[in-house]
């Protein structure tokens, strides 16, 4: 319930028979009952007024109304500290007052009604006009009525209520007036990779079902549940915007609740699960990295030659028997209790780089690049296996000024995954360090 004010003006005013038509625009069914009654000894007279669809206000000479309005209403009347107004005779500017809505008091118009309590000799000759920035609505010789002209318009700001008497020899009162608001807000939506967005709502309308990108105007206040769904290798990954969550922590696997008090937005990521890449080594074998999402708990390759050879390894090295044909290699990552597959084309190569080591210049033995190599310098070395080592004599007969050797790189020296192997004795001399790694001595 929501307790707010409603500037009707003295106690005399709800005891006016028009009470009844009053406030008829409570629902598109109407008013069934108008009760008046004392709630106890300290309160004043009360009246309730009750809809077909157990919509209700109920409203006292202290100026408040109760309402148990659904998501998408909203009630307001007007705070003018100038009520009540005269109405002057015949003049078109009448009497004017206004209310004001924040801007997240009705994001979004799809309604409105409105109710005048005015005095007057005849009231017949008043008429009553609203504006609202660039909208207008008249209700002509009414004192309630509906209107659309201000659907799908932004709620915050003025709102202005003018009534006027058209006929000589009388004035009025404007004594208070209100409005419902019939209210949404909107929900923008986007995702980026594949994968369906959902929702269901509760307390109000509104629904997506989109692809790319899509939006809803869902009941102002209504609780909206987003939920992405996959298939195959793709997976939900995270929210973002309004929807702060990942697959680690959604409260339900890609779910995401929202409270539509205001326009919102949220994005929801899908990435593919099992990926990798490749890297050719010198010995023309293939370096495979996982580069699987999720953090698998489990691998398993099939390289796609015959015979149908495998690996559980999380990132192994294979060597194909042939390099002519293209092979499709099939990962299978494993993450809690789903299993994520993503095949490749994989065309093994003979390696087209000769040189044995790499600083930026690349050298065909391991001696040249040492005698080239500056204080702090990287040689970087093809990986070579037991069965065709470096077969180099290999002195370190110069200063060694804090130089790195790395071992095992592969085809373009750009990962070692594996290991050099020095057939040859490697003799150690001079001042300064050497640092060695990814290097066996035969």
């Amino acid at each position: 319930h929501t307790t707010v004010e409603f500037n009707y003006g003295a106690t005399a005013a709800y005891e006016k028979p028009a009470v009844t038509a009053l406030q008829s625009p409570l629902s598109s069914s109407g008013v069934t009952t108008v009760t008046r009654f004392v709630a106890d000894a300290t309160n004043p007279t009360y009246y309730r007024v009750t809809a077909t669809n157990g919509h209700y206000i109920v409203f006292d000479a202290g100026k408040s109304f109760t309402t148990t309005a659904a998501p998408g209403k909203k009630i307001l009347s007007s705070t003018d500290a100038n009520l009540p107004k005269s109405i002057p005779d015949n003049l078109p500017a009448g009497a004017a007052s206004s209310l004001t809505l924040g801007v997240n008091d009705c994001p979004v118009v799809k309604g409105v009604e409105i109710y005048v309590n005015a005095s007057h000799p005849s009231l017949t000759e008043l008429t009553y006009r609203l504006d609202h920035a660039t909208e207008t609505a008249d209700f002509v010789s009414s004192n309630t009525g509906t209107s659309s002209n201000f659907n799908n318009t932004a709620g915050a700001g003025l709102w202005q209520l003018t009534v006027a008497d058209n006929q000589p020899g009388n004035t009025g009162t404007l004594e208070g007036w209100g409005m419902v608001f019939s209210c949404a807000a909107r929900l923008d939506v986007n995702k980026t990779g594949t994968g369906t967005i959902t929702s269901s709502t509760t307390g109000g309308a509104g629904s997506i079902a989109c692809g790319d990108t899509c939006f809803s105007e869902f009941d102002l206040d209504s609780s909206v549940t987003l939920t992405a769904t996959t298939t195959g290798n793709w997976a939900f990954d995270n929210w973002s915007g309004s929807c702060t969550c990942t697959y680690l922590n959604c409260p339900a696997a890609g779910a995401c609740s929202l409270l539509m008090n205001a326009g919102k937005s949220a994005t929801a990521e899908f990435v593919e699960i099992a990926d990798f890449i490749t890297y050719t080594m010198p010995d023309n074998s293939v370096y495979f990295v996982d580069q699987s999402k999720h953090s698998p708990a489990a691998w398993l390759w099939d390289f796609g030659d015959t015979p149908n050879n495998t690996s559980t390894l999380q990132d192994p090295i294979y060597s194909y028997q042939s390099v002519a044909a293209p092979f499709t290699v099939t990962l299978t990552a494993s993450v809690g209790a789903q299993q994520h597959s993503v095949q490749k084309t994989v065309s093994p190569l003979v390696c087209g780089e000769t040189s044995l080591a790499k600083i930026t210049a690349t050298y065909a033995t391991l001696q040249e690049a040492y005698n080239a190599a500056g204080a702090g310098s990287e040689i970087m070395v093809h990986a070579r296996p037991a069965t065709s080592p470096i077969t180099e004599g290999f002195p370190f007969d110069t200063n060694a000024n804090n130089i790195i050797i790395s071992g095992g790189f592969d085809c373009d020296f750009l990962i070692n995954p594996s290991f050099t192997i020095l057939g040859w004795p490697m003799t150690i001399g001079g001042n300064g360090s050497v640092t060695v790694e990814g290097l066996i001595i035969q």
